[in-house]
């Protein structure tokens, strides 16, 4: 069965054998006693995948034999199709006929700025350069699209009212400390991040839709094959079907995932330059920035996030004209030049305590410029200078060293026995900050947080006799 590949031997032979019985009886018959583990671990490997559907615990001995296990009836299907064929079904929508991949050819390469904009104008808005996001595109097939969509329950995918919920911009319209580090974070980083906001709170059947659609973006986004926006399977669904899956071709498409067009007298999706950031490998440098621990892990060479030289002077030299680019790097950063196509910038403690106390982690700043660096110093290692990264993480240690907090500084006691008594209250309620014991004729002083002065001043007007 070479459909299933993906699946270990034995996982992949119980899945063969279980779309063609269900009898519990026949399942616990099939291992001798030596493989037993073996078999057992090639179930949980179904189970794990969620392949198995309503799986009743096996019972053996006299009694069993009475519960099934039954593969998900779309695998199943699959499996079956493939054992019958010799070969794996096709893809969803198959390949597209020859007009379809012309057509997406030229709508990728017109719509290849308009994304770029789209994109950048929707981290300006998160950054405060903007005051709106940018619309979604329009044009003959966004508005088919949002037709096909208007049955559908799930709100529409709003730049505004994704940023603003909660997470990365405030009820005041500024970037929150998480919105702010989304800011930072690599172009894959940031597209996992507002998806993962977008699917809190989809109905399965929505959330289901984009799922698949995410999948099969990233799938094709490096090779540019069209999507049909509305796949034969949701056709056959139902109008809900139809109405979740053109919600999550809209969604997309509103992100600069995807660029709709029509083709063949249907509404098709061309994977954009975005889709491929989904393909990442899970961003471990922001993975361990928000842990805030460090990583050694360098950016590839190919990556288009790469434009950042750091020096051990603290001066960064950044290639490029975006202007998303560069409102993040002012985060932290004090811009010294602005070239046509490089922007001169450096590194001191006001800029980056600046980013710090706005709540972006030290080592997200880090983070930034070890995901951005240019790949003409990529292969450095350590890619940014340890001296650099040592005086980030100086430059917010010191933040915590020194802590203000209002106080009473108690001084010049008529006697040792009103020290006291001032003493042992402020202990009493938990509120001494600093102590100075006295003297045999010189009483101490003391200090204490705003919270005991009434206990403490209680306390010495008791030991005074009044």
């Amino acid at each position: 069965m070479r459909g299933a590949v993906s699946l270990p031997r034995r996982s992949n032979n119980l899945a063969f054998n279980l779309s063609f019985s269900q009898h519990t009886a026949l399942l616990t018959a099939w291992p001798t006693p030596a493989g037993a583990a073996k078999h057992a671990a090639a179930l949980a490997k179904l189970r794990t995948l969620q392949l198995i559907q309503d799986h009743v615990s096996l019972v053996e001995g006299a009694g069993g034999g009475t519960s099934t296990v039954a593969l998900a009836p779309h695998f199943r299907a699959a499996v079956a199709a493939a054992a019958a064929r010799g070969r794996p079904p096709a893809a969803e929508g198959g390949a597209a006929p020859g007009q379809v991949l012309a057509a997406a050819s030229a709508a990728t390469q017109a719509c290849a700025a308009l994304v770029h904009a789209q994109w950048s104008g929707l981290l300006l808005y998160l950054a405060g350069e903007a005051d709106r996001p940018p619309p979604p595109p329009s044009g003959p097939a966004p508005t088919a699209l949002e037709k096909a969509a208007a049955t559908s329950t799930t709100p529409h995918l709003d730049g505004r009212a994704l940023l603003a919920t909660g997470r990365f911009i405030g009820p005041s319209g500024s970037a929150t400390p998480g919105g702010l580090t989304l800011l930072l974070s690599t172009t894959g980083g940031q597209l996992w991040a507002l998806l993962r906001a977008r699917c809190d709170g989809l109905p399965e059947s929505s959330l289901a839709a984009l799922v698949s659609l995410l999948l099969q973006l990233a799938a094709r986004g490096g090779r540019g094959d069209p999507i049909r926006a509305v796949p034969e399977a949701a056709m056959m669904a139902g109008a809900d079907a139809i109405a979740a899956a053109a919600r999550a071709a809209a969604d997309a498409a509103a992100l600069g995932l995807a660029w709709p067009f029509q083709g063949g007298g249907e509404i098709w999706l061309a994977p954009t330059i975005l889709a491929e950031a989904l393909r990442g490998k899970g961003d471990a440098a922001n993975a361990a920035a928000d842990a805030g621990t460090a990583t050694t892990a360098t950016p590839s060479t190919s990556s288009p996030d790469g434009f950042i030289v750091v020096e051990t002077n603290f001066r960064l030299y950044a290639y490029t004209a975006d202007p998303a680019r560069l409102a993040a790097l002012a985060l932290f950063a004090s811009v010294e030049r602005c070239l046509p196509n490089l922007a001169v910038c450096r590194l001191t403690r006001a800029s980056v305590l600046g980013a710090l106390d706005r709540g972006v982690p030290a080592e997200a700043v880090i983070a930034f410029l070890r995901d951005h660096a240019s790949p003409h110093v990529v292969h450095r290692s350590p890619v940014v200078p340890e001296t650099v990264m040592d005086q980030i993480r100086l430059w917010g240690a010191g933040r915590s060293k020194l802590r203000v907090a209002p106080a009473t500084l108690y001084d010049g006691f008529a006697n040792d026995a009103e020290f006291q008594a001032a003493l042992g209250a402020a202990r009493h309620v938990g509120g001494l900050m600093w102590l100075q014991e006295g003297k045999p004729g010189a009483p101490g002083r003391l200090v204490a947080d705003a919270g005991a002065h009434d206990a403490v001043r209680a306390a010495i007007k008791a030991a005074r006799g009044g």
